[in-house]
Order: structure tokens, then C-alpha cells, then sequence
């Protein structure tokens, strides 16, 4: 499941870089992926914190794709908010 989220921000946040390394990241993003591939949708719960451990952002979606937009958007909020 992991290689899966970040492939899906890879792909949908091409503009953010994704590190395993939590020493060396500006945010955290927690994402419980509910797999498969049957007709009925999973969930996907979704939180977004800054380096400090503030969260930005807590939501749940059905699809993945969606839960990864909104850490980004999430993310980009916060990047422009703070002039970066």
C-alpha cells in the first residue's frame, strides 16, 4: 500500500516531494488506505501536519486519488499561507 500512495502522489502532486524520512520533511502525511478492487469503494482517512505536529488538514474520501488531492491542496494551502 505504500508504494501505491506514492506512486498516486507522484502522480497527482508532481510539484511536492515525497521522502520516507521524516528527519527531512516539512509535513507529515498519515493515509489509511483501505485497498482492493471490488465494486464498493473503500475508505481512505487522511491527516496533514506540519513539521511542529499542528494539523492542517484531517478528512476521509472513498477514493484514493481523492485523499492524496487533498493532502496536496492541503500542503499548497499551507505553502502559500506562509510565503513559501
Amino acid at each position: 500500500q505504500t508504494a501505491e500512495i506514492i506512486k498516486t502522489f507522484g502522480r497527482l502532486c508532481p510539484d511536492l516531494t515525497v521522502t520516507l524520512n521524516r528527519d527531512n520533511a516539512d509535513y507529515i502525511v498519515l493515509l489509511e488506505h483501505e485497498g482492493g478492487k471490488d465494486l464498493i469503494r473503500r475508505a481512505n482517512k487522511v491527516a496533514v501536519s506540519d513539521r511542529e505536529g499542528d494539523v492542517l488538514y484531517a478528512g476521509s474520501t472513498r477514493i484514493l486519488g481523492n485523499a492524496v488531492k487533498e493532502a496536496c491542496n492541503a500542503i499548497r494551502r499551507h505553502l502559500e499561507e506562509n510565503g513559501r
